[in-house]
């Protein structure tokens, strides 16, 4: 999320593309615990992009209370 969070705003054009880095940042993520692990070395995983889900950043948001002076 660090590393998508910092992109330029996506559009569906870029889909392909998006779907790629997901793809590179998780797997680096995977692979490194992987070889953290005592038993990793018996597994292999790979990360697979199924769906993304686009939404606006007020979702997950707790509403901010609005101050009135009356």
């Amino acid at each position: 999320m660090e590393v998508l969070s910092g992109l330029k705003q996506q559009s569906l054009d870029d889909m392909p593309l998006l779907r790629a880095q997901v793809v590179r940042e998780a797997q680096a993520v995977v692979d490194q615990a992987m070889q953290r692990w005592e038993h990793g070395s018996e597994y292999e995983v790979k990360i697979l992009v199924v769906s993304l889900y686009w939404t606006d950043g007020s979702v997950g948001r707790a509403p901010s209370a609005r101050r009135w002076w009356w």
